[in-house]
């Protein structure tokens, strides 16, 4: 369905800008309206391919796990306590890794560490891959020298947080599977009491 942008005011006059799916213009505009909103300009969105990359990028990130940043983070430790520099360790990492998002990620941090920043604000570059902890334990490791140490607690960490999660799963799995054999049973009865009558 086609997508077109609007600026439109709402009922307080405050200006509103956004995209809306809707077959014609007409119709954005009717579905604006009926949300509240007086239509000033609607245009057919145009996606460009910078849109297009980071839509491909957050499919490839939905399938980033944290078993592929457990495996880098271990890679790492291992890299880094053999005393390999960690930007030739990340080249080499981006060029074995499967998963697309993690290894763009990883080109664009080797060029910032080239550039001059520190792991930490490379890595800060990619939120939406290395949360806040990760970043911050990075930044722990840089100034105290032990870089190597800060990618092993970050492996232990994820190994744990991967664990719970396979616990909860488990723990939810179980009740599931009993609802659904409740409905079952109580289908079952149903039906023979409908044909023993």
């Amino acid at each position: 369905m086609p997508q077109f942008s609007y600026k439109a005011r709402n009922e307080l006059g405050k200006s509103i800008e956004g995209l809306v799916e809707a077959e014609s213009q007409v119709l954005a505009a009717k579905m604006l309206a009926s949300r509240g909103m007086i239509p000033v300009s609607i245009q057919k969105a145009v996606i460009s391919t910078d849109v297009m990359e980071d839509f491909n990028q957050w499919q490839a990130l939905k399938a980033l796990g944290l078993t592929d940043l457990i495996l880098f983070t271990r890679q790492m430790y291992s890299l880094s306590k053999a005393g390999v520099p960690v930007i030739r360790a990340i080249q080499s990492l981006k060029t074995s890794t499967r998963n697309k998002a993690l290894a763009s990620a990883l080109g664009d941090i080797t060029k910032s560490l080239e550039s001059g920043l520190s792991l930490s604000q490379a890595f800060g570059k990619h939120p939406r891959i290395f949360d806040t902890l990760f970043r911050s334990i990075i930044a722990v490791g840089e100034s105290s020298g032990s870089v190597d140490q800060a990618f092993y607690q970050i492996s232990q960490y994820l190994e744990r947080e991967k664990e719970t999660q396979s616990r909860i799963k488990s723990a939810i799995r179980y009740p599931i599977m009993v609802i659904g054999a409740i409905g079952v049973a109580l289908a079952i009865v149903n039906i023979y009491q409908q044909f023993s009558i």
